[in-house]
């Protein structure tokens, strides 16, 4: 399981279709995660939720493709 050697959160403007991302910084090996601060407090809640469960699946460091990742 992949556990970065921190995490923050952060509320950025993305498209509506956008409800979160993860970025890996790779030199020191820090999550960020940046939530769509146009959404509502609870859609923030649960794409944190679902950002988070990809941070302890390793879904940025597996063989899986995109589709196989966000499908579950």
């Amino acid at each position: 399981m992949y556990m970065p050697s921190g995490c923050s959160v952060r509320l950025i403007d993305l498209p509506y279709k956008v409800g979160a991302m993860i970025a890996i910084d790779g030199e020191d090996d820090y999550a960020t995660i940046f939530l769509n601060s146009r959404l509502s407090f609870e859609k923030q809640w649960k794409c944190l939720r679902h950002e988070l469960k990809h941070l302890e699946d390793d879904d940025m460091f597996n063989s899986k493709g995109i589709i196989e990742v966000e499908s579950k």
